[in-house]
Parts: C-alpha cells; sequence; structure tokens
C-alpha cells in the first residue's frame, strides 16, 4: 500500500494540524497574527497554507493576514520550518489598539 503524492501532502497538512497533548482553546491574553508572503507564482502554496491556518482557528484578517486568540504557535513554527524565511512571519503580542481589540473580540465573539 502506498500514497499517492496527493495523498502524502493531504496527511502531511492534516499532521500539521493533530498535536500531541491538550490545546487549551481559551484565550489567554495574547493576540498571535501571521503574515504570509508568497509571489503570485505561489498559488498553491499560499492556498495550501491558508487553508491550515484556517483549519487551526485563524481568521484571515486581510489578504495574507490571520489572526488567533489560541495558543497554537506548534502549527506556525511547523509551517515555518517548510518555507523559506519570511514567507510565513509570526508576531505575538499583548497590546493592539483598542479598536483592533474590539474588532478581533467580535471574531472570536465566545472566547474572549
Amino acid at each position: 500500500i502506498y500514497l499517492t503524492s496527493e495523498g502524502l501532502q493531504k496527511f502531511h497538512d492534516n499532521a500539521l494540524l493533530t498535536h500531541q497533548g491538550i490545546v487549551s482553546l481559551s484565550w489567554d491574553g495574547m493576540y498571535r497574527f501571521v503574515i504570509t508572503n508568497f509571489s503570485s507564482k505561489e498559488k498553491n502554496e499560499r492556498e495550501r497554507v491558508r487553508y491550515i491556518l484556517k483549519k487551526a482557528r485563524f481568521i484571515p484578517l486581510s489578504t495574507g493576514v490571520y489572526v488567533s486568540v489560541f495558543p497554537l504557535e506548534h502549527i506556525v513554527t511547523r509551517l515555518q520550518s517548510e518555507y523559506q524565511p519570511g514567507e510565513i512571519i509570526f508576531l505575538k503580542t499583548t497590546e493592539v489598539d483598542p479598536d483592533t481589540a474590539a474588532y478581533i473580540a467580535t471574531l472570536f465573539e465566545n472566547t474572549i
């Protein structure tokens, strides 16, 4: 039995979403931002990363910019290890301006 290259890629993508142990899905006071920086020629890579981030409960704020309030750094770290430096940028902070905080709170309505 063997997997096709497409099946292997799907298996690998699902492995990114699996974590050994329990990950808290309650807000710990940290905002996590992911910025993706792929060229127009890298559409498949951009779509793959977008799919994984959305499955991991990151919410798109703008094209290539995602936010989460959940401690899911292991997913971003794994993605970063697969791409060139600068293609996936991760920012983690406790402070954003009040308007942005209010907007993010509406996106994660029952969490924050």
